[in-house]
């Protein structure tokens, strides 16, 4: 029988133990193997823990939209309350120039700002609004709830992809465990599955053949990726 390529992608052999757990499942009480069943319930397991250690790169994928999503958000509530402060003698215009100073004081630039930095800007911007008469300005009091929400949002991601970081060191621990599940596979797995066959071929010679099939076909996709 095949061994699983050492030189297999975390995720895909993630992707390729579950294929191998499926493969079993449909066949699991007609083989009837206490041992198959302790040793696929590991696969399983092994394959989710790896996944679920290996997802910072969505996380991530997402912190980064939920920060251009409360970027655009503070360049239109900056552009509305400079727009309002050019209306001609309007009660509008001048309820905008007595705030202007608040925005100016911290600047369009918080933007570009790191993370943590351009959060407490916004905070301290939100907080210093909080008793402003915003009704006035066409706008204002609308995009002042979509920058706390905005603002909320990117926190919740931030929190999650931290988390993710901290928890799992992410990559390295996924790693780590790709490493322990695939030498459980080629070595314990594979080896009592052959030993098997030999003992009784028309048992389980048809599921041995699946499951090469499914590690070559895994194994022949990383030889096309290396080309």
């Amino acid at each position: 029988m095949p061994k699983v390529s050492t030189s297999t992608p975390i995720g895909t052999f993630a992707t390729l133990c579950q294929a191998l757990f499926a493969l079993y499942e449909p066949r699991k009480a007609a083989l009837n193997d206490s041992k198959l069943d302790s040793f696929f319930d590991s696969v399983k397991a092994g394959a989710e823990e790896i996944i679920a250690t290996s997802n910072s790169a969505p996380l991530l994928s997402k912190l980064d939209e939920a920060d251009t999503k409360r970027d655009t958000v503070v360049r239109n509530f900056f552009t509305i309350m400079e727009a309002a402060c050019l209306l001609p003698f309007s009660e509008e215009a001048e309820a905008a120039k007595a705030l202007l100073p608040v925005f100016e004081r911290y600047g369009r630039q918080i933007v570009a700002e790191k993370y943590r930095e351009e959060s407490a800007k916004i905070e301290s911007l939100l907080k210093d609004l909080e008793g402003a008469d915003l009704s006035k300005i066409h706008g204002a009091a609308e995009y002042a709830a979509l920058l706390r929400s905005a603002e909320d949002e990117f926190k919740a991601a931030n929190t999650l992809y931290t988390e993710s970081k901290t928890a799992a060191l992410s990559e390295k621990s996924a790693s780590a465990k790709k490493k322990v599940l695939l030498d459980f596979v080629n070595n314990t797995l594979l080896k009592y599955l052959k030993a098997m066959c030999v003992v009784d071929g028309e048992k389980y010679g048809e599921f041995a053949k699946a499951v090469d099939e499914e590690i070559a076909r895994s194994n022949e996709s990383i030889k096309v990726l290396k080309k």
